[in-house]
């Protein structure tokens, strides 16, 4: 009970007595713990990529299909394509793997007429479309239903409506100057939609102009497109040839109208690239491309294997980028900023000498009294460090909750210069080992001072 008393009357005395002193001490060791959090983050903005893409390093997954000897895109003519259908979301549901941030998502959509007339000298027009999900489709496929996110302004007509979407009405949003108006109806192969507003793409894309009619798709709800893929179309199937198509028809219609180019007598001229999957042609269709696929945090070995399994490939062939190609460069974050925090640690270690100094001097005389009652050099020297301990536990803290204050400084200083855990942590480390390691010879010289009687 005396040593505690006599550590804890210290401790006090530090805080109220000697606060001012102790002040410029905190400050000193706050002063010394930024200076090797600049120095890992120096080394961090030089060694690694941005944050963000480190995250992506870390959760991502991609197919190596170089290496790949299995049947990959069993479901489709592509390696790693899957038609996004039920079939296919309840067993990835299934794995409950985390939400994705990207994967690469593409769907289309062929009309055979327009208002019940067929088209002059084609057999169909193919658009690219997005799907566009009703509240409790979204509670579904909220993994893929935030990377299918298309923002857009009416510009004609009206939007659809939740009640649409749920009631599963055949209504959709067309972009503007693609040969269609309000109140036009799109038959695809024998499944109506009809067309109750003009979108235009929202601004903001980098080179807007150049790439915005790759960037307009018609809206079209999820559950009709579900309809136009469980129902393929019935033809033979002979390289495509089965169906016209002209080439006037491919893209963003000039002048808000279609012009059917000349062709010489008996060419066809057919497109299977976005229509055919498992060698069906379908009125339309969502193809996902697994070949590369981020998540929003790092899925487990068992969620790995169970995603392979739903792919049909081996779990050696779905690889990291992080353990391929990044794994090197943390690493050598790590070495560096190890060996560059411990050359800066000697700033630590004349602040923790400057502690123990203070200590001694001013603690003299419980010392003494302690010794009259016999205390060994032992109890002096543990006093001496649970004392010095404290105030770095303190300081330690108190830089740990600045530190995000203390980044959007360094942050303006460099836009390189990113908040990163692993740069608390090394510095914590070092900050805590070299002080500890200075205060263990310092409180031996406290206590060779400290009087014997």
């Amino acid at each position: 009970m005396k040593k505690l008393f006599i550590i804890r009357t210290i401790i006090k005395d530090l805080f109220t007595a000697q606060l001012p002193y102790t002040a410029v001490v905190l400050v000193s060791l706050i002063i010394s713990f930024f200076t090797l959090f600049f120095v890992t983050t120096k080394v961090a903005s030089e060694h690694l990529e941005s944050t963000l893409s480190e995250k992506h390093y870390s959760n991502d997954l991609y197919l190596d299909v170089a290496d790949s000897a299995s049947n990959i895109g069993e479901y489709g003519n592509n390696m790693g394509d899957y038609m996004l259908n039920d079939e296919f979301c309840n067993k990835y549901l299934e794995i409950n793997l985390p939400k994705v941030t990207y994967i690469n998502i593409g769907a289309s959509l062929m009309y055979s007429k327009l208002n019940g007339k067929k088209l002059p000298g084609t057999d169909f027009v193919d658009v690219g479309v997005e799907p566009i999900f009703s509240q409790a489709e979204k509670n579904i496929y909220e993994a893929f239903e935030k990377d299918l996110k298309y923002e857009y302004d009416v510009i004609d007509g009206r939007d659809i409506t939740e009640e649409e979407l749920s009631e599963h009405k055949n209504v959709a949003l067309a972009p503007e100057g693609w040969a269609v108006k309000v109140g036009d109806t799109l038959d695809c192969f024998g499944h109506e939609l009809k067309i109750v507003g003009l979108i235009r793409p929202k601004k903001g894309f980098i080179y807007e102009e150049f790439y915005r009619p790759y960037r307009e798709n018609f809206l079209v709800p999820y559950d009709f497109l579900l309809e136009c893929m469980n129902d393929p179309l019935d033809l033979d199937i002979k390289n495509g040839e089965d169906l016209i198509y002209n080439p006037g028809y491919d893209g963003k219609p000039k002048n808000n109208k279609y012009e059917p180019e000349e062709l010489p007598p008996d060419t066809i001229y057919a497109t299977l690239s976005s229509t055919c999957f498992k060698d069906k042609i379908y009125p339309a269709i969502i193809i996902l491309n697994v070949q590369h696929i981020i998540f929003s945090e790092k899925i487990t070995e068992k969620q790995k294997n169970d995603f392979a399994k739903l792919i049909g490939v081996s779990p050696d062939e779905l690889r990291s980028s992080y353990e391929q190609f990044y794994k090197d460069n943390i690493k050598e974050f790590n070495n560096q900023a190890l060996l560059e925090c411990a050359v800066s640690g000697a700033f630590c270690v004349l602040n923790a000498v400057m502690i123990v100094l203070f200590i001694c001097r001013k603690n003299v005389g419980t010392y003494k009294l302690f010794r009259v009652y016999g205390g060994s050099r032992k109890n002096i020297f543990m006093f001496n460090l649970v004392s010095m301990l404290a105030v770095i536990l303190l300081a330690l803290i108190i830089s740990a909750l600045m530190s995000m204050p203390v980044m959007n400084v360094f942050h303006r200083i460099n836009q390189k210069y990113e908040f990163r855990e692993s740069c608390l942590i090394i510095t914590s480390a070092v900050f805590v080992v070299v002080s500890v390691l200075a205060c263990i010879p310092a409180a031996v010289s406290a206590v060779r001072k400290s009087p014997v009687n």
